[in-house]
């Protein structure tokens, strides 16, 4: 039993469905006639089944393993769709050398290495294998980071944030967007209105406190900063500290509907039910001091290999 509140919504504490078909009847009690009283509402419990292997191609210490292995979790809970095995038979890919084999359903090689001193690029992800079929998804990507900035961040309690910003890119968020990037950021073009086309982002968007938002195009995409930021993150102007924007803030720094949205448009099945409380351009009480880490020129720009389930090159992405 539930009270409506001033907007008239009422809600539940939740809704734990078990596997296979699920019905909830609602009803409204002493109203009168009310067209569609009650009202069912079904869904289909299905089990997770999207798998993230993180490859480490130098030993690391357990507790960034644990990092990595945080932020996985932490996208599998929001991307539950099984996807096609592929086997790849090659000694060397992404620029790392070693044996793959099948892969179901993403491999991450994870790097470690020095990139350009402390204080510039934090890290760098993508996709470097794509599969041939319908969604063209990601299965084969790299994260680096810098081991000058890596101390830093773990000290700030920041870093697991940071590999699961750049563990988002490697899936394909701000990678792969292609026809969904609509108005994008050029050199022919540099007062564009960036913005995220999708059929499910754009409602998520709307319910997350954005329907009346009217100072640009939606779903607003980052409009400034170097190459690797402007077009592939969602506007900090706008997003404030959500987990895909161009910075890493202080405190929280949920992964929102909006993103998880973004993620079933590019073809994965998601569970909305797996994102953080978000409204849009609400930042939650936390430590102060604004923008932490500023994650510039954090995507890789190489060409991405359409391969197919057997592991033969068939095309070419452009790189992002």
């Amino acid at each position: 039993t539930a009270v409506t509140d001033a907007n008239g919504v009422a809600a539940t504490g939740g809704w734990t469905v078990g596997a296979g078909s699920n019905t909830l009847t609602a009803t409204v009690q002493g109203a009168g006639t009310i067209l569609g009283n009650p009202v069912t509402f079904t869904a289909t419990g299905v089990a997770p089944a999207f798998n993230i292997e993180v490859r480490f191609v130098v030993p690391t210490t357990p507790s960034r393993q644990a990092a990595f292995t945080a932020a996985a979790t932490k996208w599998e809970s929001v991307i539950y769709g099984d996807l096609p095995d592929v086997v790849v038979n090659r000694n060397s890919v992404c620029g790392v050398s070693s044996a793959v084999g099948t892969v179901d359903d993403v491999l991450i090689f994870a790097v470690l290495d020095s990139i350009d001193g402390p204080g510039k690029i934090l890290g760098q992800a993508g996709p470097c294998m794509v599969r041939s079929g319908s969604p063209r998804l990601p299965f084969i990507g790299v994260m680096e980071f810098d081991t000058a900035d890596v101390a830093g961040l773990e000290a700030s309690g920041q870093f697991a944030l940071v590999i699961e910003h750049e563990m988002g890119h490697v899936l394909g968020y701000g990678t792969i967007w292609g026809s969904l990037l609509a108005d994008p950021v050029s050199s022919n073009n540099p007062s564009a209105d960036p913005h995220f086309v999708g059929a499910q982002t754009l409602p998520a968007f709307d319910r997350s406190g954005g329907s009346t938002y009217t100072a640009s195009a939606k779903v607003p995409v980052e409009n400034t900063g170097a190459s690797g930021t402007v077009n592939a993150h969602w506007r900090e102007s706008v997003f404030s500290n959500e987990l895909m924007t161009g910075f890493i803030n202080r405190g929280a720094n949920p992964l929102s509907v909006v993103t998880v949205a973004s993620m079933g448009d590019l073809g994965y099945q998601v569970n909305y039910a797996g994102s953080d409380p978000y409204v849009v351009g609400v930042a939650p009480a936390g430590p102060a001091g604004g923008q932490a880490f500023w994650m510039g020129d954090d995507i890789l720009h190489r060409p991405i290999e359409v391969v197919d389930a057997a592991g033969r090159t068939v095309g070419l992405l452009p790189p992002p």
